[in-house]
């Protein structure tokens, strides 16, 4: 059952709300909403002063502790047990959703667009197939070379075009755009002006446009239930990753974040379209 935890400010009350709120000062309070796919625990607290009573809030946490939902402005500590929950596969989600409806966008021919894919595990070979329709040569940088070499294969027959493996960053390093689903690790130099869409952040430099952090517009059904101070984002992938709401992972971002600057898929679409050129 996960656990969202937000931090409100108080407000000016009147005298007789104000000594009625003075009485449950620094208590935190955890309500539950249920819904459709389960259950959630909301854990409120309302700030009044500038200490946060952490051991209190872990205590009423319970299991959840380790991974407590919340907004990125609030400083989790490292002590009492609590961790913030950080988005894992439902970023690799969106930034394959991202690039595909950028590709279909940008209508960019095949034999013009170099695409690489980081998959240093081999756990997205269904994701190099759906890509070999936008590039005649899809560049795949992995460590797991063998098993790759198994599907090649198959993958170039049944999708045409060129599958080019290799263990080597250098190989890849004048690709238009690069799809990372994980954690991108490898520090490539040449590739300012390239593109890429990352489930994570990176772990290496990367020169050019990088994007890991996702716009995803909330689904009616459960807006209701996401707290405001809350990013869509870190809410949606809570659900995904905690409460196993599959259909989630078809979502598509209006938006892919760099910084402060959220850049649409229009706009991406365009500036793939100007880089090919």
């Amino acid at each position: 059952m996960p656990t969202i935890f937000s931090i409100t400010q108080s407000k000016d009350q009147g005298i007789v709300r104000r000594i009625l709120a003075n009485l449950y000062r620094g208590k935190p309070k955890l309500t539950r909403q249920s819904f459709q796919r389960g259950e959630i625990r909301y854990l409120t607290y309302e700030k009044r002063k500038k200490s946060v009573p952490w051991e209190r809030i872990s205590q009423m946490a319970g299991e959840d502790r380790g991974c407590l939902i919340c907004n990125r402005e609030i400083t989790v500590p490292d002590c009492f047990g609590l961790r913030r929950f950080e988005p894992n596969r439902f970023g690799g989600c969106m930034a394959c959703n991202a690039l595909f409806s950028v590709l279909i966008t940008a209508k960019i021919p095949p034999g013009a667009l170099r695409i690489a894919l980081y998959d240093p595990c081999a756990r997205y070979m269904d994701t190099a197939k759906a890509l070999m329709p936008y590039c005649s040569q899809l560049r795949v940088l992995t460590e797991d070379l063998i098993q790759y070499r198994k599907a090649a294969e198959e993958i170039m027959e049944r999708c045409g075009g060129v599958l080019l493996l290799s263990n080597r960053p250098r190989d890849i390093q004048d690709s238009h755009v690069l799809l990372s689903p994980g954690r991108w690790t490898i520090p490539v130099s040449g590739m300012d002006k390239s593109i890429l869409f990352a489930g994570v952040a990176p772990g290496a430099p990367f020169q050019g446009i990088a994007f890991w952090e996702y716009h995803v517009p909330l689904p009616e059904e459960y807006r209701q239930y996401c707290p405001i101070s809350l990013e869509n984002f870190t809410y949606l992938a809570a659900l995904y990753e905690l409460c196993h709401i599959e259909p989630l992972e078809r979502l598509i971002p209006d938006g892919c974040i760099c910084g402060r600057e959220v850049y649409s898929l229009i706009r991406l679409a365009s500036l793939l379209q100007k880089a090919v050129k």
